[in-house]
């Protein structure tokens, strides 16, 4: 077992921080006791947050044994195809706060996540298949956390 130092440390410390935020978090004592309070959304971030630096310190933990397959992302050993990508996806994200006003969030979001995740990944027929589903339970997420339990409007 060999284990990646940079990641495990940058996680632990992390996770530190994540409990030192809720704890911090905990002791705020709101006016009034809403269900959706001002406490609410940091708890949120902090508990995405320490689930991330487990699924990190999980990962910088190399295990010996068989390889898991995966989808490679696509590499650009060219400097300028690694310009021209960035400024590519500059574009897209250009494009996407143009359309969003006539599209509306849920397709906006859906149409570029899928687009991004095609111009960032491979674009066999059964990933592009698995980042439409990505993208609609993203977006599904997102709007069911800001727009139904915040109650923030989307577009």
């Amino acid at each position: 077992m060999k284990v990646k130092t940079g990641d495990f440390v940058t996680a632990l410390i992390l996770l530190l921080f994540g409990a030192l935020l809720f704890q911090r978090c905990c002791a705020l004592r709101p006016a009034c006791i809403i269900a959706g309070g001002p406490v609410f959304f940091p708890k949120i971030i902090i508990g995405i947050m320490v689930l991330l630096s487990l699924v990190l310190i999980y990962q910088s933990v190399e295990r010996t044994g068989g390889k898991v397959p995966g989808a490679k992302a696509r590499s650009a050993a060219d400097p300028w195809q690694t310009l021209v990508l960035r400024w590519s996806l500059v574009g897209l994200v250009a494009i996407y706060l143009l359309v969003m006003p006539w599209l509306g969030y849920a397709p906006a979001t859906i149409l570029f996540l899928v687009a991004a995740m095609c111009m960032l990944g491979p674009t066999k027929p059964r990933n592009i298949a698995i980042y439409c589903v990505v993208s609609g339970a993203v977006t599904g997420v997102l709007y069911y956390v800001f727009g139904v339990m915040l109650t923030v409007f989307l577009p």
